[in-house]
């Protein structure tokens, strides 16, 4: 229910950006759950580092079989024999006398022939899994700490090469388009998990790529320059989670130029408990400031979210108090967007 309300709020607010034909309107799509995905056509773009697909094998031997055994047969020589005897039975509530007369309860066995014996059997598997990239980075570390800006093009993005069972990013960013089927389409088309792999959340990732969208220098050069009062071009981000900081970088594992050696730790995240969530939310602060610091205009939009501090966060990242959205149902959700593309609306047309 969260997602599909999600979906038609946003679909809704495009829409209702879209209603003007002489609007000059370019929109992006910035889907984030812990990871980002920027798509395999950018696989050898500058601003990214992506080790190579490869593939790695397990063989595993089993041994079957193998030993000697006799042959038998049964004779009609008794064994062991079953007296005669008698017990009382109970049917349907009436009893009765059960009696046996005497019996053999086992014959005797003797060869039947000589022992017959084989060699054992070994079974061997080889298992082969493929690693690749599927699109999937994570956020940039240099000198052990988060690059939080998009003023070091020289710091590479980190691709992730995993197996072929595992994809961690989801749907593809859409940069800045004019066209509004292209973004109706991405927003109806997100997933928002995959089999085997349900996201969770970092918010810094889907911020950080939100300035990267809206930026006229690399990863994308669809937007414009800054303006210093906002307004020709008016950059916006419309940032909505329905969850925590649950997902952090591991700043305390390997570094970047440790990733092409094999390393799965460089910019990947783990876990977040709640001491490492208040550091993650300072992250995701510091990155407010920076796109507010280049007149980015911020909504920020709590969807069901119960949790003080990152409600806070999500205040302090609105640009003011009226860039603040605290939804906690869909019907909620929807007023909270179509306020937003109202607000979006009436500066543009006072413009």
């Amino acid at each position: 229910m969260t997602r599909s309300a999600l979906k038609v709020a946003a679909r809704d607010l495009v829409k209702k950006l879209h209603q003007e034909e002489d609007a000059d309107i370019r929109i992006g799509l910035v889907p984030y759950g812990e990871q980002i995905n920027v798509g395999l056509a950018n696989r050898n773009a500058s601003w990214l580092s992506v080790p190579d697909d490869y593939s790695s094998s397990k063989t595993t031997t089993k041994t079957t079989g193998g030993g000697c055994y006799q042959p038998t047969t049964t004779t009609n020589v008794c064994k062991r024999w079953t007296e005669a005897g008698s017990r009382q039975v109970e049917r349907d509530g009436e009893w009765f006398t059960e009696t046996w007369s005497r019996h053999c309860s086992e014959y005797k066995r003797v060869n039947s022939g000589p022992k017959i014996c084989s060699e054992p059997t070994t079974t061997t598997t080889t298992t082969v899994t493929a690693y690749k990239w599927y699109g999937c980075v994570g956020s940039r570390v240099a000198n052990k700490r988060l690059v939080l800006d998009d003023l070091s093009p020289s710091i590479p993005y980190p691709g992730f090469v995993v197996n072929d069972k595992v994809q961690r990013c989801l749907t593809e960013i859409v940069p800045l388009t004019g066209e509004e089927s292209t973004i109706q389409n991405a927003v109806a088309g997100m997933i928002t998990s995959r089999s085997g792999y349900t996201p969770q959340t970092y918010i810094p990732a889907g911020l950080m790529w939100g300035i990267n969208v809206l930026s006229k220098e690399q990863p994308y050069n669809q937007g414009l320059e800054y303006d210093a009062a906002n307004q020709k071009p008016r950059k916006v981000i419309v940032l909505m989670t329905d969850g925590l900081n649950t997902r952090r970088v591991n700043l305390k594992g390997t570094l970047n130029v440790d990733y092409l050696k094999g390393s799965d730790f460089i910019g990947d995240t783990t876990s977040a408990n709640s001491e490492e969530r208040v550091e993650t939310n300072e992250d995701t602060t510091t990155l407010c400031n920076y796109a507010k610091s280049k007149m980015i205009e911020i909504f920020t939009v709590a969807f069901k979210v119960d949790d003080g501090p990152a409600k806070t966060m999500l205040q302090d990242c609105a640009t003011d108090a009226q860039h603040y959205y605290d939804a906690s149902d869909p019907a909620a959700l929807m007023a909270a967007f179509s306020g937003i593309a109202q607000s979006l609306s009436q500066v543009r047309l006072a413009r």
